[in-house]
């Protein structure tokens, strides 16, 4: 990285190379956005503690708490985040990237058709609880 120093800014600098962030632990207070419609979607959610909701517009789609999960459907479709997702009170998740979600839907049997019927059913009737 010394060579790009005589050329580039010092906050341009800093080069990771190698490795990925894998699987975290995130925490979010009340009011906190996880992630905004239209983003790129990078990661799959599990809900370990506390309550999110799923938001489009002025509409609140689903309220999700521990066990559910959210943000699969723009990695498994490769599309922008086709919602909102803000926390309603302290909510820690586990965040798994998509290159490790997708080896994990790609590898461990079952896991893919039940993320597909997810999918299946939010993307038809978006309804409480059944969309993220």
């Amino acid at each position: 990285s010394w060579t790009f120093d005589l050329f580039l800014p010092p906050e341009l600098v800093d080069l990771r190379l190698g490795g990925t962030q894998g699987a975290v632990h995130e925490r979010f207070e009340p009011g906190q956005t996880v992630f905004r419609e239209g983003e790129l979607g990078d990661r799959i959610y599990f809900v370990l503690a506390g309550r999110a909701e799923v938001v489009r517009g002025d509409r609140v789609l689903a309220e999700l708490g521990p066990g559910e999960f959210f943000g699969e459907m723009a990695l498994l479709g490769s599309a922008p985040r086709n919602a909102t997702v803000r926390c309603k009170e302290a909510t820690t998740v586990l965040g798994i990237p998509k290159r490790e979600f997708g080896l994990l839907a790609a590898n461990v049997p079952g896991l893919r058709a039940t993320f597909d019927e997810v999918m299946r059913r939010r993307g038809t009737r978006p309804q409480l609880n059944d969309v993220a």
